[in-house]
């Protein structure tokens, strides 16, 4: 049996169109195989609701760099 798994990343600064991409790439894949797991990880989201949410060092250091 062969273990067709793949990962994509995608890198690209706020606004450049990842979360673009990864849909039409999500939806071509589920189109091809519907029963396909695919795992998906927003780390600008999780970096988003660290900032908003949290008054700590760390989300001070991560609001300087994202604003």
């Amino acid at each position: 049996m062969t273990d067709n798994k793949k990962a994509f990343i995608f890198f690209g600064s706020a606004g450049s169109g990842k979360g673009t991409q990864v849909a039409l790439l999500k939806d071509l894949l589920t189109e091809k195989d519907p029963t396909r797991e695919i795992l998906h990880y927003d780390a600008g989201a999780g970096f988003r609701e660290l900032i908003e949410k949290e008054d700590t060092y760390v989300a001070g250091l991560v609001r300087k760099v994202m604003m």
